[in-house]
C-alpha cells in the first residue's frame, strides 16, 4: 500500500472516504450518500440519510493530529453541543477576521 503522503487528492480522498464509511456504521444511519467537501490530510465529507437528514464527518489523518488535540476538539464540539439554539450563531455569519468589508473568510452555506 503507497504510504499517505504520496498520494494524490484523488488518492487520499478514497482512503479516508473508506475510513469515514467504517466508522459511520458504528451509528444507526441510513446512509444514501458520501460525497467529498476537501480532502488533504484531513477528509471532510457531507452525508446524506434516507431521511432526509445531513451530517459532516471529518477524517482526520493520524499523523495529523496528536490524541491530545482530536480530545480537546471533541470536547469543544461537546461544548458546542449544549449552547441554548436561542444563543447559537448563525453558522452563514461565522468567519475570521474584523468583517466590516475587509479582507474576511466567510462560511457560506451551499
Amino acid at each position: 500500500m503507497k504510504p499517505f503522503a504520496q498520494l494524490t487528492y484523488q488518492g487520499r480522498a478514497r482512503r479516508l472516504r473508506q475510513l469515514a464509511i467504517t466508522a459511520l456504521e458504528q451509528y444507526d444511519l441510513n446512509i444514501t450518500n458520501v460525497s467529498l467537501i476537501s480532502a488533504w490530510f484531513n477528509a471532510i465529507y457531507r452525508i446524506d440519510t434516507a431521511g432526509g437528514q445531513k451530517y459532516v464527518i471529518r477524517v482526520c489523518h493520524p499523523d495529523n493530529r496528536t490524541p491530545d488535540e482530536i480530545q480537546a476538539e471533541a470536547l469543544w464540539l461537546a461544548a458546542l453541543r449544549r449552547i441554548p439554539a436561542r444563543l447559537r450563531i448563525d453558522p452563514a455569519l461565522a468567519g475570521t477576521g474584523p468583517g466590516r468589508g475587509r479582507n474576511v473568510d466567510r462560511v457560506a452555506r451551499d
